[in-house]
């Protein structure tokens, strides 16, 4: 028996997605099945064993990097190179394309950037060594660019090094969006939801302390947090709820797709839509 479950994938084109799966059925088994489905049927697909931890796509060439540092190359649906980074000694965690460029991250001091094709280097200029984990990077177009991480630590980019910012939490923060306006919101675990304006953080108070929350997506200008059930907004620096779903029929939370004019939501057992700032 099999049961695939879809975690994670990237919006390619109008016409193309990248969708990865796993079967739960092997989950003490590193696996990943990696699909490009195309609305015109031409599907490809891949399988590779080990666990996919984070992806990105650029130039037309998607990325796919490993808990232990593996990677793949896929164009157009075709294998360009695997093996493993020559940078990071520690699990990794997530990757991503950002306006600084496309990074990888994990447990402890772990990020590497990618200089050419196939080359990955140590990117943690100022981090201290004592950090725990990275869980969230990211960034917007103008390359303001912070991360966050274990025991509520925060970092920002400054000419490719990181400066340590005050964080008024020790709360493990999962996930981060930094806004078109530079303005970045960050969330985690005990209710946590963080506003930073530069170097000035607000903590955003609400009535949902007891959610641990998991993810953040900005789409047109709003802001959504995820907790494992439940999707809020973040309106006049609180929280309202939006959206919600049995967990015993749909599973819980595990990731987002961002899409054009929204974004795909992925509990264990469904796809939610998000577009056109509706609910489908």
């Amino acid at each position: 028996m099999n049961k695939f479950v879809v975690f994670g994938g990237i919006n390619l084109s109008e016409s193309e997605n990248l969708i990865l799966t796993k079967d739960i059925y092997l989950d003490n088994t590193p696996h990943t099945y990696i699909g490009i489905q195309r609305t015109s049927n031409n599907s490809t697909s891949h399988y590779v064993e080990w666990d996919v931890r984070g992806w990105y796509f650029n130039k037309r060439i998607i990325t796919l990097i490993g808990e232990d540092g593996e990677y793949i190359k896929i164009k157009d649906g075709d294998i360009l190179a695997q093996g493993n980074m020559s940078c990071g000694k520690n699990i990794f965690t997530g990757a991503k394309n950002l306006s600084v460029g496309n990074l990888s991250w994990g447990m402890r001091k772990t990020i590497c950037i990618e200089t050419a094709e196939r080359n990955w280097v140590d990117f943690t200029q100022g981090i201290d060594s004592s950090i725990v984990g990275i869980n969230s990077i990211d960034s917007n177009t103008s390359k303001v660019c912070y991360l966050v991480g274990w025991s509520g630590a925060i970092y920002k980019l400054i000419d490719k090094y990181w400066h340590e910012v005050d964080s008024p939490t020790n709360t493990r923060l999962n996930s981060l969006a930094v806004l078109e306006t530079n303005i970045a919101y960050a969330c985690g675990q005990n209710g946590v939801v963080l506003r930073l304006d530069n170097d000035h953080i607000d903590t955003v108070e609400h009535q949902y302390k007891s959610e641990d929350f998991l993810g953040i997506e900005q789409s047109n200008g709003r802001v959504f947090i995820f907790s494992y059930n439940t999707v809020f907004e973040v309106i006049r620096e609180t929280l309202i709820p939006r959206y919600g779903w049995d967990p015993s029929e749909d599973g819980i939370y595990i990731s987002t797709i961002p899409m054009k004019n929204g974004f795909w939501l992925l509990s264990e057992s469904k796809i939610h839509v998000f577009k056109d700032n509706k609910w489908q």
